[in-house]
């Protein structure tokens, strides 16, 4: 992958006593020409109470995934910052209201209290991300194996749990493209999120004018939702996995980059060509 260098990965456990649990995070960074980019899945604190841990949890994260440079922060040294998985902020509705609004399929209503838009613009977590609209239910909790909402912990209210964030340069043009759940993915509680964008590259070598920067496209997901048996085990163990899709026009193929927790706690990097 003569296009991409500078490769990094990092970890950092959020559980009890930062060494145990499947909370936390993890990070890969690459260098596509000469573009930066960082992608970060994390699994945060559940329960609906609990949005001061979630909080904190993003912050300890922030403070310590180090990657490429690591006296620099992620939003200063990387044009493109991803951060997907599995945040648990919630809606603070009752559920009986939300399920009357998920009838007439008013998203928008469900939205404008969910809990990470509320903290967001309060600046308390992911100042300065934004995230494409939202038009699907939300991705939290199901019955396994159908989409019926579950009825097993009614405190669990249907919330948009599994989100996927973008921060970028000012400067930098990014088109989202996508933004859909896997309602076909039936062996968790939780649905899966996949989004596309498409931003163009800094570097161009002498194959290209300055006029004529090259574009490539991001496909993220959540969950290892390709891999065979991924989908189910990512699912079962909501354990943090970031897979990304590098497409442009002069690969031969889809680049795949994609870094995952084991069953072990401990952490891997996979680099592999589709």
């Amino acid at each position: 992958m003569k296009y991409v260098t500078h490769v990094d990965k990092c970890v950092k456990p959020t559980g009890f006593a930062n060494i145990c649990g499947n909370k936390g995070g993890v990070a890969v960074s690459f260098r596509f020409l000469d573009t930066s980019m960082c992608f970060v899945n994390t699994h945060l604190p559940a329960r609906a109470e609990r949005v001061l841990n979630r909080n904190q949890d993003y912050q300890d994260l922030v403070d310590g995934l180090r990657l490429g440079s690591k006296r620099v922060d992620l939003y200063s040294q990387f044009q493109h910052v991803f951060w997907a998985g599995d945040l648990n902020y919630r809606v603070d509705l009752a559920r009986p209201e939300i399920l009357q609004h998920l009838d007439q399929q008013n998203y928008d209503a469900l939205l404008k209290h969910d809990q990470l838009r509320k903290e967001q613009a309060a600046q308390r977590c992911f100042y300065g991300f934004s995230e494409a609209p939202i038009g699907f239910a939300p991705t939290y909790r199901y019955e396994r194996g159908c989409n019926d909402w579950s009825k097993k912990k009614l405190q669990n209210v249907p919330s948009y749990t599994d989100r996927i964030m973008r921060h970028s340069f000012p400067e930098l043009q990014v088109i989202h493209d996508d933004y859909t759940s896997a309602m076909d993915i039936t062996t968790s509680d939780h649905r899966p999120v996949r989004c596309s964008f498409v931003t163009q590259l800094r570097f161009p070598d002498e194959r290209f004018t300055d006029s004529e920067f090259p574009f490539c496209q991001l496909v993220l997901y959540d969950t290892d939702v390709t891999a065979s048996g991924g989908a189910a085990i990512a699912a079962q163990l909501r354990m943090p996995s970031v897979i990304v899709l590098l497409r442009a026009p002069f690969l031969e193929a889809d680049k795949r980059i994609s870094c995952a927790m084991t069953t072990e706690n401990r952490w891997r990097t996979r680099q592999q060509v589709d």
